[in-house]
């Protein structure tokens, strides 16, 4: 399940930009947010962020790239990868990387 974007807003509000992943991190902690947050900020890449606008862009990005998989979550880097039910499930524009199962082959 994927926090609303004002729900997200309202969290990311005092933050000082640019910000690396885990200042992004370490503020969410501090204000006790949902574990469901802090797993969509975990999934975004590990990098320098200008402004709220990239940090939202990059939040949902990351957020979109998780599902399928019959037993398994899939999550696309690149490239094309097909998981089996209970593995990493199909998972189109990259590898499958399995979540309670072995990634696609």
């Amino acid at each position: 399940m994927r926090a609303s974007t004002s729900s997200m807003q309202n969290i990311l509000s005092n933050l000082q930009f640019p910000i690396r992943k885990e200042q992004v991190l370490e503020h969410a902690r501090k204000q006790n947010v949902s574990k469901n947050i802090i797993e969509q900020i975990e999934m975004i890449p590990d990098e320098e962020y200008k402004s709220a606008d990239s940090l939202m862009q990059a939040i949902d990005a990351a957020s979109q790239k998780v599902g399928g998989g019959g037993g398994g979550k899939s999550q696309s880097f690149g490239g094309t990868g097909v998981g089996k039910t209970g593995e990493g499930g199909p998972s189109s524009g990259g590898s499958s990387q399995g979540f309670g199962g072995r990634g696609g082959e």
